[in-house]
């Protein structure tokens, strides 16, 4: 969700996406794909969730250090954690 929302919102390509998560284009190319991470879908349906997506897309898109987005993703799995059973 996080790879797509880059892609669609910030009009950002596969590359420079990869560049900002610290992971591979051909990663980026299957998370746009949905053929990773799509498993579990119904995370993301949660109001609370979709918005901490869309800020930590946002903070994403200005540029983080890899800590800075290590810490973005614990936030995130701190709110799927409180907002529904997590299967991870």
């Amino acid at each position: 969700m996080i790879a797509l929302e880059l892609q669609q919102n910030y009009n950002l390509n596969q590359s420079d996406i990869a560049k900002k998560l610290f992971v591979s284009q051909p990663a980026i190319s299957q998370y746009t794909r949905q053929l990773r991470g799509g498993k579990n879908r119904k995370i993301f349906e949660s109001p609370e969730v979709k918005e901490a997506v869309k800020k930590a897309c946002q903070r994403i898109n200005e540029g983080l250090t890899k800590e800075q987005l290590d810490e973005e993703f614990c936030k995130m799995c701190k709110i799927i954690k409180n907002n529904m059973k997590c299967p991870m």
